[in-house]
């Protein structure tokens, strides 16, 4: 426990902020070189996406609700970071192998330099989410102070879950192969275009308990659509969640930290 505070303390100074912020706009000038939209595929993709569920679900789903496009639209683009920022970070270590073995920075700002580059397109997407609130007439000014607190919580959340599995990566190049399936399973298991209420009281319970996304999901609807107002109980779980998952996802990282470069 006294290396996991003495790292974290060691990631919050300003020389490691300043290493971490020099490689996302490294791997940002990589990402949208040779390419003639570079930063419109944030918006491409998760459009495309929400036109093809859109018309596809909104019969059966959006009927009866109220804005159905902002509650899709929020649904795409919280699972679809999730799913972009472990894609990415799963194979950070093979990727920069050589940076690995000979440098003395921090490994993990290499994943935290990966996520801030998906947060950044993630932030976009949110923008898009509020301006069509707006147009619906849900934006509320005031639901931006849980709004900050969710998306720091959300991030932790997903470096958590980054820090595992670039760390069972190094062990088995098979966990990214594994992935790519839960990840398209989480497509289906998150309650992207469908309410939670709509499924029976048992499958509804499994996906809220079993799928960490879901508390998440249900928070930023609350926040953004205000609809029904918001679930301070689900929204402090939400924020427990990030705690949680980044604390012990770090653990994993540390501990086997030194085996797992040796095979990256």
């Amino acid at each position: 426990m006294k290396s996991l505070k003495a790292r974290c303390k060691k990631i919050f100074t300003r020389r490691n902020w300043d290493i971490i912020l020099e490689l996302t706009r490294v791997n940002f000038k990589v990402i949208d070189s040779n390419s003639m939209l570079g930063i419109a595929w944030s918006i491409v993709v998760p459009l495309s996406l929400f036109l093809v569920m859109y018309f596809a679900f909104r019969s059966r789903f959006g009927q009866d609700m109220y804005a159905y496009p902002v509650f899709l639209l929020i649904g795409i683009s919280c699972v679809n970071f999730f799913i972009t920022s472990s894609t990415y970070t799963i194979e950070v270590f093979h990727v920069y192998s050589g940076m690995v073995s000979n440098t003395t920075v921090p490994r993990e700002d290499m994943i935290i330099a990966d996520a801030f580059i998906t947060m950044y397109k993630f932030l976009i997407e949110l923008f898009l989410c509020y301006l069509l609130a707006l147009f619906y007439g849900l934006f509320n000014w005031a639901s931006l102070l849980f709004l900050i607190p969710l998306v720091v919580a959300y991030l932790a959340f997903t470096l958590g879950v980054g820090l595992i599995l670039s760390t069972m990566r190094c062990f088995s190049r098979d966990i990214s192969h594994v992935w790519t399936i839960m990840s398209r399973f989480l497509l289906f298991a998150t309650p992207i275009f469908y309410p939670l209420n709509s499924l029976s009281p048992g499958l509804g319970n499994i996906i809220y308990w079993l799928n960490p996304l879901t508390p998440f999901l249900i928070s930023f609807r609350d926040i953004t659509m205000n609809t029904h107002g918001m679930s301070i109980i689900n929204y402090f779980y939400s924020l427990f969640l990030g705690v949680l998952f980044f604390i012990f996802g770090y653990y994993v990282f540390i501990t086997n930290e030194s085996v797992a470069m040796e095979r990256a």
